[in-house]
């Protein structure tokens, strides 16, 4: 008896040659008895090979027998993955409360919000501003705060408020100072 070359496989006894159509899709398996499809999470671009390749990180294939690269899918926005082989969106990691993704196919983690922003929310590809009369302190940015009284602030995108200059107040999430009234100072 003869081993079976390179590139080729036999599933049964007796037979005087291998096979040779072990397409895209599939592999070779290691005692070159079977052609067998690549599972979820692999692809196989080319013909009689004896793996299958993985799905790189940032990537998903959730279908078996995948036969090009593209069969790997991105995955989505708000979501990132370090790991290879995934065989779901599901498995790719959610952005956390406070940070956002707004690309996709991401290998590397998810943006923390900037300044003056926030994100209360997992698995988000943005961040939402923090309007005048508010500002963001937290660590992670997850909300927005109204100034306090005697303080104020008339743009967007802060971290921290002004205070009113003297004679001046203000309400809790004012965008300006007012003069005191007649008996205050």
């Amino acid at each position: 008896c003869q081993n079976c070359s390179t590139g080729t496989y036999n599933e049964e006894v007796g037979q005087t040659e291998c096979k040779d159509n072990c397409n895209a899709g599939s592999f070779i398996n290691s005692d070159k008895t079977a052609c067998d499809e690549c599972a979820k999470g692999f692809y196989q671009d080319e013909n009689q090979q004896s793996t299958c390749k993985s799905c790189l990180e940032g990537k998903y294939n959730d279908q078996p027998e995948g036969k090009l690269e593209s069969d790997c899918k991105e995955c989505g926005t708000g979501r990132y993955s370090d790991q290879i082989n995934l065989i779901s969106e599901s498995n790719c990691k959610i952005c956390a409360e406070g940070k956002y993704n707004d690309e996709k196919g991401q290998t590397s983690g998810c943006k923390t919000c900037l300044k003056g922003t926030k994100q209360p929310e997992e698995g988000q590809s943005y961040c939402d501003k923090c309007i005048p009369g508010q500002y963001q302190s937290d660590t992670p940015p997850t909300k927005c705060d109204e100034c306090r009284a005697t303080t104020y602030t008339n743009q967007a995108l802060q971290n921290d408020c002004k205070d009113c200059p003297a004679s001046k107040t203000s309400v809790a999430g004012s965008t300006f100072c007012s003069g005191c009234e007649d008996g205050q100072y």
